[in-house]
């Protein structure tokens, strides 16, 4: 997932996609490898619908995901599709209030 983020950065986006896809052949759950192929989609404005199918593939393994959902806000809103990007808008934001500065898997052991 990292390297593909690289590449990604380096603007080597097919290598990029492929490692984001072996990440998720590898754990099939893994939302930050959908989210970032999500965001290699939309950076295609005709890719729109792959990018919404990632994002929904994202929320459906973590529904709480306010990231996931102020993607697919703008997603739809490229789209012209406004009510719905609004509503989605409002629960990322909702969502967001509710979740930790830092996630609790990346919280250091404290002995």
């Amino acid at each position: 997932y990292l390297r593909g983020r690289l590449l990604a950065q380096e603007q080597k986006e097919d290598a990029a996609k492929a490692t984001f896809l072996a990440a998720l052949a590898h754990d099939v759950h893994h939302v930050a490898s959908m989210l970032a192929l999500s965001d290699l989609a939309s950076a295609r404005r005709s890719c729109s619908s792959m990018a919404e199918h990632y994002i929904r593939q994202a929320l459906s393994v973590e529904p709480s995901n306010h990231f996931a959902w102020s993607r697919l806000g703008a997603v739809l809103r490229q789209r012209g599709e406004h009510e719905r990007a609004a509503a989605c808008f409002v629960n990322a934001l909702q969502l967001e209030s509710l979740s930790p500065v830092m996630p609790f898997n990346s919280t250091p052991l404290v002995l």
